[in-house]
Parts: structure tokens; sequence; C-alpha cells
């Protein structure tokens, strides 16, 4: 049951912040993201990953390490913001 759970809950995880962390390095602007939340869910998913860490489960180290990762990046982002006019560096573009 609890590798269900594991495997759960960073499925479900990757599928909500992944949308979100797209959306902050493709936008121009970064005055939407709420750093707090993302400071939030930087300690959540840290303690995931502690207690994943500690339990030796590494579905919940995997949680927490993905919870971590897309947190700084969206903080890096929200506390870099993009020069006017300047591209996305081709996110978008394909070769």
């Amino acid at each position: 049951m609890a590798a269900g759970l594991g495997i759960a809950l960073t499925v479900a995880f990757g599928l909500q912040v992944t949308p979100s962390v797209c959306t902050a390095y493709r936008a121009d602007r970064t005055t939407g993201i709420a750093t707090g939340t993302w400071l939030l869910i930087f300690g959540e998913l840290l303690c995931w990953g502690v207690f994943g860490l500690y339990q030796r489960d590494p579905r919940l180290i995997v949680l927490g390490a993905t919870g971590v990762t897309a947190s700084l990046l969206v903080q890096a982002r929200a506390a870099r913001p993009r020069a006017p006019g300047a591209p996305a560096a081709g996110l978008l573009e394909v070769p």
C-alpha cells in the first residue's frame, strides 16, 4: 500500500507542477508568481524527501527531489526577471 501511495504522490505532483514551471520560464513577466507558495512547496517536499531517506523509500525520495527542484527553479525564475523584449530563448521553436 505504501509503495502505491509514494508512486501516486510523485506522479500527481509532477503533473501538478510541470505546467507551472514551464509557464514561469515562458512568461515575460513573473509578477504573478506567488513566491510564498513556492517556499511552502519547497518546505513540504523537503520534508517528504527527508522522510523518504529515513524510510529508505525511493519513491518518496524522488518526490522530495522533484519538489525541491521545481520550487528552486520557479524561485530562481521569479528572482531574475527577463529583460523587456528579450526572447524566451526559443522554448517553443522546433528546429
